[in-house]
Parts: structure tokens; C-alpha cells; sequence
């Protein structure tokens, strides 16, 4: 993954994919508050290789909880079509 100002490329894809994070509103209000409180954090930061670590750290809890997730919808795409037999 790279980085270009206001951009993330994925996959080593010569793409960009633009950060605007106002094209995806949150429709829970749950959400939408701790995306408030979560960015005044972030813009407290004032040591750049704490916020690194924990950027690093949230990258690889997202991409677990999507491993889970993933997990979970084929067992249950498998257990649906196991009980069709």
C-alpha cells in the first residue's frame, strides 16, 4: 500500500482510491459519534510514531474483523446448503 496526499492505493494497484470521507455518511448516530470523537483524537496526535503505531494497529483489527466476517457468512452459506441436502 502506498500513499499520495488525501489518497490510499491497495493491492499494489497503480489506482487511487480518494479519501472523501463525506461521500460515505454514516446512517447510525452510534457511528456517526464515535467518528467524531475518533478523528478529535487523531487530530490531538502530537507524535507522529504513536499515531503510526496505532494506524497499524487498526489496519490489521479491520482486515481481522473482515477475515471473521467472511469466516462466518460461509459457515453459514454452507450450514443453509448443507440442511437443503
Amino acid at each position: 500500500m502506498g500513499h499520495r496526499r488525501g489518497h490510499l492505493i491497495y493491492n499494489s494497484e497503480q489506482r487511487s482510491v480518494p479519501m472523501n470521507t463525506s461521500k460515505y455518511p454514516l446512517k447510525s448516530p452510534e457511528k456517526a459519534f464515535m467518528y467524531e470523537k475518533l478523528v478529535r483524537e487523531v487530530d490531538d496526535y502530537d507524535d507522529i510514531d504513536e499515531l503510526k503505531a496505532d494506524f497499524k494497529s487498526w489496519i490489521k483489527l479491520t482486515l481481522k474483523q473482515k477475515e471473521m466476517t467472511e469466516q462466518l457468512l460461509k459457515d453459514s452459506i454452507q450450514s443453509e446448503l448443507n440442511e437443503q441436502d
